[in-house]
């Protein structure tokens, strides 16, 4: 394990932390290039990063009650359409197609097997996106 000062990994303040089956982390390397920073000995613990950011993940097939919430995330990513067919292609179940959206973003959703659900967006266009809020 790495720190930088009180910041694990040194990466940034939020870190999203994620519950999902075992086969949560080869569908997140194979669709986002997720690269492992740091796993427990069981696996069962495992901290990736998707680009410049980190996720904290809890691989299993049950959790303590009340823990394992689903969880929604956006990952961006230079080719929505292609990603969103790479990630269906690997098991996620669609929840929305690729779709031009008014807020400046071609955005697609995806659901894992826990049901999390993975947005998946390319930010196209600056003076769409400047209006909304």
């Amino acid at each position: 394990m790495t720190t930088t000062g009180h910041i694990r990994n040194g990466m940034g303040n939020v870190r999203p932390y994620v519950y999902g089956p075992p086969g949560l982390l080869p569908w997140l390397e194979a669709t986002f290039a997720a690269e492992v920073l740091e796993m427990s000995a069981d696996g069962g613990e495992v901290s990736i990063r998707i680009g410049d950011s980190a996720v904290a993940l809890s691989l299993g097939d049950a959790f303590p009650p009340g823990a394992g919430t689903k969880a929604s995330i956006c990952v961006y990513v230079e080719d929505v359409d292609f990603t969103y067919a790479r990630a269906v292609a690997g098991g996620a179940r669609p929840v929305s197609e690729p779709a031009d959206k008014p807020y400046g973003e071609r955005q697609g959703a995806v659901a894992d097997a826990l049901g999390n659900t993975w947005y998946i967006a390319t930010y196209v266009d600056a003076a769409e996106g400047a209006g909304a809020g």
